[in-house]
């Protein structure tokens, strides 16, 4: 065998062909000729070497417990080629996902990976390999244009059938091979070429650490030359690195919350600093509040959190006012796609106001955006007020229709506001209004 099985010569050739064709072509070949100087800037130079030498290191650690030998050497280095690089290169998706470590090794555990090993252990030949590539390729294209619009559900099906049919028979034809030659698969190299790529995710994610906390204060101090006087600058890098240390979340909240002060001196810096650690304290033990007072800031903010809608943390916004909210999530996969956002809002340590807002622009899309804005609806009346959801407040959800519900001590409404623009479209909100809400935000 070989040092490249057939699937990864006919991937490999089909990408040549691809390059070649380019060069036909004024424009790409002009695209491709700023490719070197782009790849080779001195920051990513740097970068390169960094993750050679790790990667190197962690090599020759596996060396030392016999978990790898030359054999593994391709493997080795399309690992790092394909994975270990563009995993760097992802290092923005450390900080926005808190469990992205946890779910890395999770990830390497999972029974996929076992299944994924099992189907590339054996291939077709050379031509048949080189006829299935172009085609798979089409296809998982074809998946990912009809997931982008509800009209293309049809032909999403059929394709989603027609990949797993082919994952099965791939599946079924690798297992055959493995059992008609059992003694050839239970080897000791088997066993390290299906660890290699677990073990090189794990030992790589301290250099990702690393690297996601240096990317993080570089961004930090280059952001706070907007809201910190040039000669205050050296001492507040001094004070983020002595105070906050590794506590990254707290660096982003800091440099995210100086827009919102006046910062002239160094006293204010160290003000500013504390104010984020004594938030980051009350969070992890946040004080009782009654339900006359409103609900928990804390706990309303994660309402929604395990239907896909966490909100960032909860933060003085304006005068008395303390806000959280979620980043728009997408409710379909057309070009222009319906989203909604969830919102919370009061004092400093009790909400008074929550509510959701789905934007509406992709009209042929409508009705599925009020359906989820109705089971959001009614998870977050759930946790808030522990009852039945009003049949009242749902129907004006489904029409799209202005309603008020008042109730003992809190106010449902729905509202719609049509654009005024030229692109076609409505907001449809849902608010839970405490009757001791005096906050001033709205959407």
């Amino acid at each position: 065998m070989g040092i490249f099985n057939n699937r990864e010569i006919a991937l490999a050739s089909w990408v040549l062909i691809g390059i070649i064709a380019s060069f036909f072509n004024t424009t790409l070949r002009r695209s491709l000729g700023e490719i070197p100087s782009i790849m080779f800037k001195k920051q990513l130079v740097g970068i390169y070497l960094i993750v050679v030498l790790h990667f190197a290191f962690c090599i020759w650690v596996l060396y030392q417990v016999r978990l790898w030998d030359y054999t593994l050497l391709k493997d080795a280095i399309l690992w790092v080629l394909f994975v270990g690089f563009i995993t760097v290169f992802r290092l923005n998706q450390v900080s926005e996902n808190k469990n992205y470590f946890r779910d890395a090794i999770l990830d390497n555990l999972k029974l996929t990976v076992l299944l994924e090993f099992i189907v590339g252990l054996y291939t077709f030949s050379l031509v048949a390999e080189f006829i299935i590539v172009p085609i798979a390729i089409f296809i998982v294209l074809l998946l990912e244009v009809a997931k982008t619009n509800q009209k293309y559900e049809a032909v999403r099906k059929v394709v989603s059938f027609i990949v797993i049919v082919y994952s099965v028979f791939l599946l079924s034809y690798s297992i055959y091979h493995i059992i008609s030659n059992f003694k050839d698969f239970a080897t000791v190299g088997t066993l390290r070429s299906f660890f290699l790529a677990p073990l090189l995710s794990v030992l790589f994610l301290p250099l990702i650490y690393c690297m996601s906390v240096y990317m993080i204060y570089e961004t930090t101090f280059i952001v706070i030359r907007r809201a910190i006087p040039v000669h205050l600058l050296g001492q507040a890098r001094k004070y983020a690195i002595i105070q906050l240390g590794l506590n990254t979340s707290a660096l982003i909240r800091w440099r995210s919350g100086l827009f919102r002060k006046e910062v002239r001196t160094s006293t204010d810096i160290l003000n500013s600093i504390e104010e984020i650690k004594k938030r980051q304290a009350i969070e992890k033990r946040p004080p009782p509040i009654s339900y006359e007072d409103g609900w928990s800031p804390f706990e309303a903010k994660n309402f929604l959190a395990k239907e896909g809608i966490p909100t960032g943390y909860y933060n003085h916004s304006w005068e008395k006012d303390w806000s959280a909210m979620s980043t728009y999530v997408n409710l379909d996969n057309s070009i222009i796609p319906n989203n909604i956002a969830y919102y919370v809002c009061g004092s400093e340590f009790a909400a008074t106001k929550l509510w959701l807002v789905a934007n509406i622009s992709s009209l042929e899309n409508s009705i599925l955006a009020h359906k989820a804005l109705v089971e959001y609806s009614k998870v977050l009346y759930k946790k808030a007020l522990r009852g039945d959801f009003p049949e009242v407040i749902e129907n004006a959800l489904w029409l799209g229709e202005n309603q008020i519900l008042t109730l003992a001590s809190v106010n449902i409404s729905v509202s719609k506001n049509i654009w005024e623009s030229k692109i076609p479209g409505y907001n449809l909100n849902f608010e839970i209004k405490h009757v001791k809400d005096n906050s001033s935000l709205s959407v």
